[in-house]
């Protein structure tokens, strides 16, 4: 599987979009009374709070680009079983890395609705109306996360879904997703836990997380736990 011919047009209009994110940030910052912009929160668990309300005023779509679908973080969370449940088009597209490091998704759920394409950065885009999106950094270590409802980000956020999209292929049978509980494992990874907090947390044994975890770090190709964090997460 080869994207050389896409990534060009697909990395010209993410540079696009990140300049109009930048922009809109700027000038909802400059004069709040603008309004073609929100903060939703300054790391991801603040920002993955806000998706809740955001699922509910949602009306026909969401589609989403995940530049790292190893993250347990990033892909799936209890808004998009209730958008399935209203019958709302659910798409994703993760980057070409998932056809061989493992997808922290409910297979059941995503598999059917996935793509595969050069991804270079994380949005979701709401209604082709709106778009949450990293924005500046608001405090070390994690990007702001922000809701743009500008015209000019909205319509670089179509254009490089419509580009990202007729570049997708479908997700390769033989890509691996991880089971509940290797997501959960993973997440403890990516925040650092130990063996003995996240077996507490699982209600499991010790023997138990300490396979999955080198199950995890095989499948990433690591050499410590932590290697293995940073690489599910990938930073």
């Amino acid at each position: 599987m080869t994207f050389s011919d896409a990534w060009p047009e697909i990395a010209e209009r993410s540079a696009h979009l990140s300049r109009c994110v930048a922009a809109a940030v700027a000038a909802v910052t400059a004069d709040p009374a603008s309004g073609r912009a929100r903060l939703l929160g300054s790391t991801g668990n603040e920002v993955r709070a806000t998706f809740e309300q955001l699922e509910q005023e949602t009306r026909r779509s969401v589609w989403a680009l995940a530049p790292e679908p190893g993250d347990p973080r990033t892909l799936h969370t209890e808004a998009d079983e209730r958008s399935r449940r209203r019958g709302l088009d659910l798409r994703t597209i993760v980057d070409e890395t998932a056809t061989h490091r493992p997808i922290a998704a409910p297979e059941v759920l995503l598999r059917h609705q996935m793509r595969v394409a050069p991804v270079l950065l994380q949005m979701l885009l709401v209604d082709e109306e709106r778009v949450v999106i990293d924005g500046p950094r608001v405090t070390p270590g994690s990007r702001s996360g922000w809701l743009v409802w500008d015209p000019t980000t909205v319509e670089a956020a179509c254009s490089l879904w419509r580009s990202t999209e007729a570049a997708s292929v479908q997700l390769p049978s033989s890509a691996v997703f991880l089971s509940n509980r290797q997501r959960r494992i993973a997440l403890g990874l990516v925040d650092g836990l130990t063996d003995g907090a996240m077996a507490r947390s699982l209600g499991v044994s010790l023997r138990t997380v300490a396979s999955e975890v080198r199950l995890l770090m095989q499948a990433v190709d690591a050499r410590s736990r932590y290697q293995a964090g940073v690489r599910l997460a990938g930073s």
